[in-house]
């Protein structure tokens, strides 16, 4: 510390003015996975707040059995099981974080909930397949139908969708914390090693105060600055930014 105050530090900015030198090659390595790991669990994070709010919904008769109630609650469960299958298990395509996939750290039980949820994520969600039966329900029905009228017919078109699905809820609840558990290890781990080769290989002070950050800027305020400090010996703090 410096005048009793912290001083934060871009180590993304680090990144960015070493990159060229192979001397830190690790060190971007290193950093890159750890990026990754936190903005993973962040998504899972996410996910289970998506979920808390949508149980707390389900419990208040506020407009139930409204469109506006149905939109919100199809919303909280859609975006619970893209942000878990994002945080979970994808690809990573060219300038995209990277690839994570924790299948074949759960066992059969954990498994079969993970991949129906990414089912429906692929399947319902991402992408239409109509009539098409997912974690047993039909989320897409599509209907063109004749209406007799008075000199004919005349032509209509319908859409029904799966707004909320208990069992898939359930499910969340069920694969969400074991998926943080996996998670969260994955990113104490990568940020360990961080400081491990740092400590091997330090940058110079003249790049570190380079990169100086104003934590309030980036936080939004002092008590988020406080909060996430707060959190570092347990890995993880959430907090609001305006």
């Amino acid at each position: 510390m410096k005048n009793g105050q912290r001083r934060f530090v871009d180590l993304r900015g680090v990144a960015r003015d070493v990159g060229d030198d192979i001397r830190y090659a690790r060190l971007l390595t290193t950093l890159r996975k750890a990026a990754q790991a936190q903005s993973c669990q962040s998504d899972l994070s996410q996910a289970l707040s998506c979920c808390d709010a949508l149980k707390q919904l389900l419990l208040s008769p506020r407009k139930r059995g409204t469109i506006e109630r149905s939109s919100i609650e199809s919303s909280l469960l859609f975006n619970a099981i893209t942000l878990y299958a994002r945080g979970t298990s994808t690809s990573g395509k060219m300038s995209e974080r990277g690839p994570i996939d924790i299948n074949s750290k759960l066992d059969d039980n954990q498994r079969d909930d993970h991949q129906i949820l990414l089912k429906i994520r692929n399947r319902a969600i991402a992408h239409v397949y109509l009539e098409e039966d997912v974690a047993d329900a039909i989320w897409h029905h599509e209907n063109l139908f004749l209406v007799e009228i008075e000199d004919g017919w005349k032509i209509g078109a319908a859409t029904k969708r799966v707004q909320f699905h208990k069992p898939t809820l359930d499910r969340l609840y069920r694969q969400l914390p074991i998926a943080i558990d996996i998670i969260s290890d994955l990113c104490r781990k990568h940020l360990d090693r961080v400081t491990v080769v740092l400590s091997q290989n330090p940058v110079t002070s003249q790049t570190l105060a380079k990169n100086l950050i104003d934590p309030i800027a980036f936080f939004g305020s002092r008590q988020n600055v406080l909060d996430a400090v707060a959190g570092l010996p347990f890995g993880f703090s959430r907090g609001l930014t305006s």
